[in-house]
Order: structure tokens, then C-alpha cells, then sequence
């Protein structure tokens, strides 16, 4: 696998297809302002050996508006579905099925939460396109007409990779609005569409995107870029909240994860009629494979937020997987 590296937000449509690729990059001035970071403003204690904290969004005059609040411990109420988890995915890692996995899952109605294998990082692929789609809605907050602006789909030389698990394309020749281009990006998990976005997306919008909501930024340059199940959660709590983009365009967001078409993952795992706003990302080698997905479940006063990633040598084994902890999840959370 060679070392080049080219910019994240222009590779996110080639982390998709878990492969190597040489692709021309740009560089980008670091601007980090203090007035804009996310911080841990309060902290106190929940239990006797557990802190609570609480993140807010800096660069305001009056207020400090609240972005997610989060226990420093697991929850011991979870114990259980977390020793389902781990004892499920240490046979499959025994086994030789998957190579490591990570589980993050949390509970929206009290915050609770667990993990498995959490520190573990990954490379996203096109989980990648969901603070894309918000970088754009946050641009949208400021120019509400930024949505129906129409760009033509002339294909050129950019490297475009391939999916293992393709749906629906833009057409050569065709014009479509950045709206449209958003549906085929998120719904469809279009790669065209993707590579459209983001030759014009905000990457100073996009990289403190990151920093505000307690992330890490990330590097731009960097090819191989990985992240946590647990940061990577970040992104849904904050749309699940409306607490980083507007209430109208947080809904709009969960709206298209909710008509995500892809369904050998988690959808496999629950009722038909359940709504599961998700996506899914490739990413890995030709020869070490990544498949992720993330997602709210819309569970009746219980809504729960669950991502899991995998690696394994053969991507046709990682949807099950994907799906077995679906499933166990769900069962537990209808008990």
C-alpha cells in the first residue's frame, strides 16, 4: 500500500473502495480559533468514582449552547448487551472470521452507554460523507440557496473508486442541485456524487466541524486517515440533539440516513418498519477488508445509537457481522 497521501476531504470517495490510489492533493492553511472550540465547560460528578461532562460550543457573546453531555464510565446497566457483544466477537475473532471490531452504544433517553474494543481505530470510507452532508447544511444555515445551486456532471480524470456495495449513480451529462447531489450522496452512497461535493465543499468548515464537537481535527492530507466508533458517534449525537446545525436542517439530515438503501447491515437485524437512520462506510485494503455502519434507532421513547466497525480478510463476512450486533442490540433494547 503506498504512502501517498492526499487530502481527506477529496479521498473520502476513495475510502469507500478500501484501496490505494495515486490522486493529485492540495494543502490547507490550519486555522484553529479559540472562539469556536468545543470544551468541557462543566464536569461533576454522577457517582462516587464517575464524572459527568457536559460540551459547549464556544464563539457566542451570551450563550454557550449545549452540544452533547456524556458520563466518563460505562454503564453498568449494560453490562449485559456489552458482555453479549464481546463474547460474540472474541469468537469471531478466535475463529478468524474478523480481524478486530469496535462497538459503541448509546442510549438517548439517559444517556447511558458501552463500548467494545473502543480505542481501536479505523478508516471511515464513506461514513466520511456524513459531516460532509453537514458541512454543506451548515453552509446552507448561512445561505439557504446555497441547496438549489445546479452543477453539471461532466466526468474528467479524477480517480473515482468503485464500491463493493453500489446502488444508484448520477448520469454524465446531467445537471443536478446540490440537494440532489446530497440525496445521491447519502441515500445512494454515490461516489460521483460525492467527488461533486467535494471539489466545492468549505474544508475550513469541514475540518472545525471536528474540533467544535470534540473531535480531533483531522488531517486533510493524510490518505489513511482513522477514527474511533466512539468519536465517529460525535457526528449523530449532534444531529439527534440539533444541537451543531439548525433544528430544520438536523431533521433534513436524519431524514435522508433514514432512506439510506443500503440493507445487508443493520436493517437485516429489525423489523421492516423500524426507522434507522444509518450509514455505511468500506474502507481497508484489497487484501484486509473495512465495513462500518452507524445509525439511530427510532425504538418508541427509547431511540439508541449504535456504530459498529469491522476488518476482516473477506468483505462478504463483515455484513453479518454488522447484522448480528444489530440484532442483539434490538433484542435487548425490547425486553
Amino acid at each position: 500500500m503506498t504512502n501517498k497521501k492526499i487530502p481527506l476531504y477529496i479521498a473520502i470517495v476513495a475510502f469507500a473502495a478500501g484501496v490505494t490510489a495515486s490522486i493529485a492533493y492540495s494543502t490547507f492553511n490550519k486555522k484553529e480559533t479559540e472562539s469556536s472550540l468545543a470544551s468541557k465547560q462543566e464536569t461533576y460528578l454522577v457517582s462516587e468514582d464517575c464524572e459527568h461532562h457536559s460540551y459547549r460550543l464556544k464563539g457566542y457573546q451570551f450563550t454557550r449552547p449545549l452540544l452533547f453531555a456524556e458520563g466518563e464510565c460505562e454503564s453498568k446497566n449494560l453490562s449485559d448487551i456489552k458482555s453479549e457483544i464481546s463474547n460474540k466477537l472474541e469468537q469471531l475473532k478466535s475463529s478468524g472470521v474478523i480481524n478486530s471490531a469496535s462497538v459503541y452504544l448509546r442510549i438517548f433517553q439517559n444517556g447511558e452507554w458501552t463500548s467494545y474494543n473502543s480505542n481501536e481505530k479505523f478508516n471511515p470510507g464513506s461514513l466520511m460523507k456524513v459531516p460532509v452532508m453537514m458541512t454543506y447544511l451548515k453552509m446552507a444555515d448561512k445561505n439557504p440557496e446555497l441547496l438549489n445551486k445546479r452543477i453539471k456532471y461532466m466526468p474528467d480524470d479524477s480517480y473515482i473508486p468503485d464500491q463493493t456495495f453500489n446502488s444508484q449513480s448520477i448520469t454524465p451529462g446531467k445537471e443536478y442541485s446540490i440537494k440532489d447531489l446530497l440525496t445521491f450522496m447519502i441515500v445512494y452512497s454515490d461516489n460521483n456524487a460525492t467527488h461533486l461535493l467535494n471539489e466545492r465543499m468549505d474544508v475550513a468548515i469541514f475540518k472545525q466541524m471536528f474540533v467544535d464537537i470534540n473531535i480531533p481535527e483531522p488531517n486533510v492530507s493524510d490518505r489513511f486517515y482513522q477514527i474511533s466508533t466512539k468519536d465517529y458517534s460525535e457526528f449523530l449525537k449532534v444531529l439527534f440533539n440539533a444541537s451543531y446545525i439548525s433544528k430544520d436542517m438536523s431533521d433534513y439530515a436524519l431524514s435522508l440516513l433514514s432512506k439510506s438503501d443500503y440493507k445487508d447491515g443493520f436493517l437485516s437485524a429489525v423489523p421492516k418498519d423500524l426507522i434507522v437512520a444509518h450509514k455505511f462506510g468500506e474502507g481497508g485494503t484489497t487484501k484486509l477488508h473495512e465495513l462500518h455502519e452507524s445509525g439511530i434507532f427510532y425504538i418508541s421513547n427509547k431511540p439508541y445509537l449504535l456504530t459498529v466497525m469491522t476488518r476482516g480478510a473477506d468483505i462478504n463476512n463483515l455484513p453479518h457481522i454488522l447484522n448480528d450486533v444489530s440484532g442483539m442490540v434490538y433484542k435487548y433494547m425490547i425486553k
